[in-house]
């Protein structure tokens, strides 16, 4: 007896202009330095995370001397060339100690430096609460970067979490950046009642924040998965399956 099974697949597929994928990924090559190695990258869903390098103060040179996008970042004021190379070489510095109490990362989208962010006092080592910072040139807003920048840092907060701490993460923000809090409300933040308009940075602050990793909505899944979920989304497989009965060899 002979069974036959057969098999009929539809298959949905978006299809990506070959040449764009080209472009996309000469351009991620030079946003990566050629040191660096790939164990140092946090992939996500359009957007990656390296450890922000001295150079990269000539990526954020005109947002650091734009009064309106400096308004909410620090004490609000623009800031020289001078004073950048000095920011961004402190940057660089932390990440590189064998401990870092401070972990610094350049967002990186497909077609250029997006913006920054970092984890500060990582897992509470003195005084203050470890702090998620983040901003994003005004070129690159609107496309949820900051968001998902932010889950990529929890996301490593998480795993390097020591196992004999409770994970606390705190943020502050300026109590007028309205954009700012929207994007701490989707990552599960709650504002803290009893720490409203404290001066710090040089500005007045809000403080926000998340107590339990498990219960927000942030994911552990591997890049894999999501990428599993992407393609079980957009391929839909019709599987008919005949088995006669009867069908002589």
């Amino acid at each position: 007896m002979k069974k036959y099974i057969y098999f009929s697949f539809l298959i949905v597929c978006s299809f990506v202009n070959a040449g764009e994928l080209e472009n996309d990924a000469v351009e991620e090559k030079n946003l990566i330095p050629r040191s660096l190695s790939d164990s140092n990258i946090i992939r996500g869903e359009y957007i990656f995370l390296r450890p922000t390098f001295p150079n990269d103060y000539l990526h954020f040179v005109s947002f650091y001397a734009d009064p309106l996008s400096i308004q909410y970042l620090g004490n609000g004021r623009t800031k020289t060339e001078d004073q950048l190379i000095e920011i961004f070489n402190k940057s660089s510095a932390e990440n590189t100690k064998q401990y870092p109490d401070a972990h610094h990362w350049t967002i990186c989208a497909h077609d250029g430096v997006a913006g920054k962010m970092a984890l500060l006092n990582f897992c509470g080592t003195n005084v203050e609460k470890t702090e998620i910072a983040y901003y994003i040139d005004p070129k690159y807003q609107g496309r949820n970067y900051a968001i998902r920048a932010s889950k990529l840092g929890l996301s490593f907060a998480a795993e390097n979490w020591p196992d004999n701490k409770p994970f606390y993460i705190e943020a502050t923000v300026h109590p007028e950046n309205h954009a700012s809090i929207s994007v701490l409300k989707n990552l599960s933040f709650m504002r803290d009642a009893k720490r409203l308009a404290v001066p710090k940075y040089g500005s007045i602050r809000d403080y926000y924040e998340v107590a339990s990793y498990e219960e927000s909505i942030l994911s552990k899944k591997t890049l894999n998965q999501r990428l599993i979920e992407i393609v079980a989304f957009k391929v839909s497989v019709l599987a008919i399956v005949f088995l006669p009965n009867g069908l002589n060899g």
